[in-house]
């Protein structure tokens, strides 16, 4: 009970992200997207997402050169340009 205690707050945010990586391995991207029209994005992420071509955020994040900014950057764009009416979360 004690350890259960002493450890809830760590095993619920290893939860949330776990959660959160599940989401983000069936959030698909478009095949058709043209990162060089996504404004804020890091040149480096741009090349690298063109180069590599993910199929999914969660195959995005794991791409190394590609940060948490450039993750949220992208998704406001397809929540601006390909989901305006319903929104991509």
């Amino acid at each position: 009970m004690e350890i259960n205690l002493k450890y809830e707050g760590y095993l619920k945010r290893q939860q949330s992200e776990a959660n959160q990586m599940k989401e983000y391995e069936t959030k698909l991207l478009p095949e058709d997207i043209d990162y060089d029209l996504v404004n804020n994005l890091a040149l480096e992420a741009k090349e690298k997402l063109k180069k590599i071509k993910p199929i999914s955020f969660g195959q995005a994040r794991r791409i190394a050169g590609i940060n948490p900014t450039d993750l949220q950057v992208l998704n406001r764009y397809l929540n601006k340009v390909y989901f305006p009416a319903r929104g991509y979360h």
